[in-house]
């Protein structure tokens, strides 16, 4: 029955994988999505987006809407002062950036700064609920999200405005697969798979 059960969840979740919520390759696909109006009007002043565009997450008592929030144009100081909190240096992430995130080799700390786009997520009324310090974000539920750090590698992390704590993943190699929570009575869920299992019942992790 488990396995059957795993087995439905996984074609559903099949049928809906993509690589993100949404995904900015640099400050101008930001930009863009701020010039087509795709960004909330009131929101705080800088080179950022504030999603209009949102998605459900489970709670203790059912599921509340969230937004993502995405910020660029860093200063080489400012994102420094983020990756001093997760103890990265910086030319750690400036390699990191170059191998996994696209950016040419010839790119300095600072340019990549200014381009790198950081995401992180808000309640539906603009309030913070995971500052805009990683790369990319999911939704899990109102106390949790997966993220790709500034490493380039994913990890579980807890929402909170002002000291998120990231958690390493239960797998060394894996795949993931996502129901994308557009409605209320389907919350954003993921399935994880680990890569080196035989065993389906064994190694598959639903969140």
């Amino acid at each position: 029955m488990l396995r059957l059960l795993l087995l439905t969840i996984s074609a559903f979740c099949i049928s809906l994988n993509a690589h993100a919520w949404k995904s900015y390759s640099d400050a101008g696909s930001l930009l863009a999505d701020r010039s087509r109006g795709r960004c909330v009007e009131d929101a705080p002043k800088g080179f950022n987006c504030l999603s209009k565009d949102i998605r459900y997450v489970r709670t203790d008592t059912g599921t509340m809407p969230v937004r993502l929030w995405s910020v660029s144009q860093l200063d080489g100081e400012q994102m420094g002062a983020i990756l001093d909190r997760y103890n990265l240096p910086r030319e750690d992430f400036a390699r990191y950036a170059q191998e996994y995130g696209g950016q040419n080799k010839g790119n300095s700390y600072s340019w990549i700064a200014k381009q790198v786009v950081l995401q992180g997520l808000a309640a539906e009324d603009g309030t913070i609920l995971l500052p805009a310090e990683y790369i990319q974000v999911l939704p899990i539920s109102d106390k949790v999200a997966l993220v790709k750090a500034l490493d380039y590698r994913y990890y579980f992390v807890t929402l909170d405005p002002e000291k998120p704590r990231l958690f390493k993943l239960p797998f060394a190699r894996f795949e993931f697969y996502f129901i994308y929570g557009r409605k209320p009575e389907t919350p954003f869920t993921l399935m994880f798979h680990d890569k080196t299992a035989t065993d389906a019942r064994g190694k598959t992790l639903v969140v």
